[in-house]
């Protein structure tokens, strides 16, 4: 699971914010998954050069409200699916 958030999906964890940046394998169509980082549940879809993104469950008072860094974008996403575009780098090796 490690190897996916962090290699496939790029995803890197601090405490006031989720980096994001995507590397899918030229085979895969798609990448679903949900993170819940701090009180923040993230429901993540991740196709190639696009990201869409919502907060499943919103943090309650006195739970910080994390934002979500795709390159240097800065992005605030709600209870509606945010559309991010990403630019594909270097797609892996199929596996």
């Amino acid at each position: 699971l490690s190897t996916v958030l962090e290699g496939f999906a790029g995803i890197n964890l601090f405490r006031d914010h989720v980096a994001m940046n995507p590397d899918l394998p030229r085979t895969w169509n798609r990448l679903a998954f949900k993170l819940l980082h701090r009180g923040n549940l993230f429901a993540f879809e991740v196709v190639p050069e696009l990201i869409r993104v919502r907060k499943e469950v919103l943090p309650i008072d006195g739970m910080e409200d994390l934002w979500l860094q795709v390159g240097d974008q800065v992005y605030h996403p709600g209870a509606e699916i945010v559309e991010i575009p990403y630019q594909q780098q270097n797609a892996r090796m199929p596996i």
